[in-house]
């Protein structure tokens, strides 16, 4: 199922039993719940079969456990043909065409799901940091107010006028027409041409938009370094809400009930219906990026190959074994391919469900 198609929000609560509140300034950062962990993994999130129960992080209350014996899903390298880190990725629907993007400029493509790629030519030599695609369309933007545009599915890429120098770190399109790019000084571009002018849309943050998502044309949510963004008028205008402590690192969403915002300091944030929950789910490590192609699949992957999974909204996260100590940045998927990329040129797949 993918972000965009219709779910059913599903009413989670905050049980007293695993629950602390925050004491702090905001009343509004909501509750927090420490996690026990499930499973073994890389990473540093699991160990000899056991998982690392939560503690500390942000305020929130600590917990420890085993993770059970369930069986450990393990993730196996690909080899991408670069050293370069790789920092944005990008699976078509249809699971077959993935792009990865990442420093000096480069940009992988595989049209066989992920297991081998192909270096292409971007033309550049900064550093791209997110990647979307679509048949024979394909974006990238980086440093200096890079966006890249090919429209021969990456044999080619052109270099579009985005009106600004400064670095730009997300990325996410309703299609090939209607684009959003966050970057430095709370920098939120729209394009509602394919691509060929760029407009700054106006909000009340104050650092670096490292996240965005939307679930169609009209509801689009954008994550700056202690703040969430959202807009319901199709990037017209954003609300702003402070929901941190800690910088944000990326926010996917399934349906306007349901969103969920990772940071660094190894932290989830979600939407509960009536209340921010916090989750503590990698207290050692920072979180990179989260992806999920709805609510019973989802995944986020972060410092030290750092990779989990949960297939119930969130209320429980699986440590999985990605084979890899470097950080991950990024994990995308379709269909029944899920891949994620991070430093060194790491390229990992995650086994077909059922596997």
């Amino acid at each position: 199922m993918t972000s965009s198609q219709e779910m059913t929000p599903m009413s989670r609560t905050c049980r007293a039993a695993t629950i602390a509140i925050v004491t702090v300034a905001m009343a509004t950062l909501g509750c927090w719940r420490p996690r026990t962990l499930e499973g073994e993994g890389g990473g540093g999130a699991g160990t000899g079969g056991n998982g690392v129960g939560a503690t500390g992080g942000e305020g929130g209350g600590g917990g420890s456990g085993d993770g059970g014996s369930a069986s450990v899903v393990t993730w196996t390298g690909e080899d991408s043909g670069t050293t370069s880190d790789l920092a944005g990725l990008w699976v078509e629907v249809d699971g077959t065409t993935a792009f990865a993007v990442g420093a000096t400029g480069s940009v992988l493509q595989s049209d066989d799901g992920g297991t081998s790629w192909q270096g292409l030519t971007s033309g550049i030599t900064g550093d791209l940091t997110a990647v979307w695609a679509s048949g024979a369309e394909v974006f990238a933007v980086g440093a200096s107010g890079v966006i890249l545009h090919s429209t021969d599915g990456g044999a080619s890429f052109d270099q579009e006028q985005s009106g600004t120098t400064a670095n730009l770190h997300s990325l996410w399109a309703v299609d090939a027409t209607t684009l959003f790019v966050g970057g430095a000084g709370s920098l939120i571009l729209r394009s509602t041409d394919g691509g060929t002018t760029w407009e700054p849309r106006p909000n009340t943050a104050a650092t670096t938009i490292s996240g965005i998502w939307g679930l169609d044309g009209d509801t689009i949510f954008a994550v700056a370094e202690a703040s969430l963004l959202t807009s319901t008028d199709g990037g017209d205008s954003w609300s702003l809400k402070i929901l941190s402590l800690s910088v944000h690192s990326d926010v996917w969403a399934a349906t306007t009930e349901d969103f969920f915002i990772t940071n660094k300091g190894g932290v989830v944030t979600s939407w509960e219906g009536d209340h921010w929950l916090k989750t503590v789910v990698t207290p050692v490590s920072e979180l990179y990026a989260i992806w999920g192609s709805g609510l019973d699949e989802m995944f986020i992957v972060g410092q030290t190959g750092v990779v989990l999974s949960s297939d119930d909204a969130g209320d429980d996260w699986i440590v999985e074994d990605s084979g890899v100590t470097v950080s991950l940045r990024d994990v995308h998927g379709a269909g029944n391919v899920v891949l994620a990329v991070g430093d060194d040129g790491t390229i990992l797949k995650r086994p077909p469900t059922g596997d």
